[in-house]
C-alpha cells in the first residue's frame, strides 16, 4: 500500500482554499436574496431625513453584486457591483448618483449610518468604469444592512449583508461573472 504524506504547506494551501471557497454557496447570490421585498420599506434618520422604496426615473432599481470578498476573523468586507435600472436579461442601464450605505434599522429609523459613497459616473467620475458602479470595503457587525437610494430619497434598496455574512463560514473569497 502506497501512502502519500504532504510536507510542504504550499501543497497545501490551493487545497484548502478549494474548500473553503465551496463552502461558500455562492456569497453573491445569497446577499442578493437577502433583499427586503417589503413593498412600502420606509426609514427615517436622526436628522429627519426619509427613505423609501421607489421608482427611480419611473423604472425600479436592479443591485448587481460582481465580485465580494468576506474575512471573517476581521469582519471585513469587499464588495463591488453595479447600480442599474433592468429592462430584462441583457439589456441594463448603469444610474450613476445613487447612495450607498450601510446602517442598522431599529424600529422605522436607521442608526449607525456609514456612508461609503455614490455610484460612478462615466462621465464625471471615472471614464475607466461603467455608469453605475461601486466598489467598497468596510467592517460589518452581525445587525448591518447595506443600502442602495437615490438622491432623491426614493428607490430604497435594502440588503441584510450583516446575517448573510455571519451565518457563512469560513469565507475567503468569490466572484461572480453577471
Amino acid at each position: 500500500m502506497k501512502s502519500l504524506f504532504i510536507t510542504n504547506a504550499f501543497f497545501l494551501l490551493p487545497m484548502l482554499m478549494t474548500l473553503s471557497c465551496a463552502s461558500q454557496l455562492n456569497l453573491s447570490k445569497a446577499i442578493s436574496e437577502s433583499k427586503n421585498e417589503t413593498i412600502n420599506l420606509s426609514y427615517i434618520d436622526s436628522s429627519g431625513k426619509g427613505y423609501e422604496r421607489g421608482l427611480i426615473g419611473g423604472m425600479r432599481m436592479k443591485v448587481i453584486f460582481r465580485n465580494i470578498e468576506f474575512t471573517k476573523q476581521a469582519n471585513l468586507i469587499k464588495v463591488e457591483g453595479v447600480a442599474a435600472v433592468f429592462f430584462n436579461e441583457k439589456d441594463t442601464v448603469g444610474l450613476s448618483g445613487v447612495y450607498y450605505f450601510v446602517a442598522q434599522p431599529v424600529k422605522g429609523y436607521l442608526t449607525k449610518i456609514r456612508k461609503l459613497g455614490e455610484t460612478n459616473s462615466s462621465q464625471l467620475v471615472d471614464a475607466s468604469k461603467p455608469d453605475g458602479y461601486f466598489s467598497f470595503e468596510i467592517t460589518v457587525d452581525k445587525e448591518d444592512r447595506l443600502y442602495f437610494i437615490s438622491r432623491g430619497g426614493t428607490g430604497l434598496e435594502e440588503y441584510d449583508i450583516g446575517k448573510v455574512c455571519f451565518k457563512i463560514s469560513p469565507i475567503t473569497k468569490e466572484k461572480t461573472t453577471k
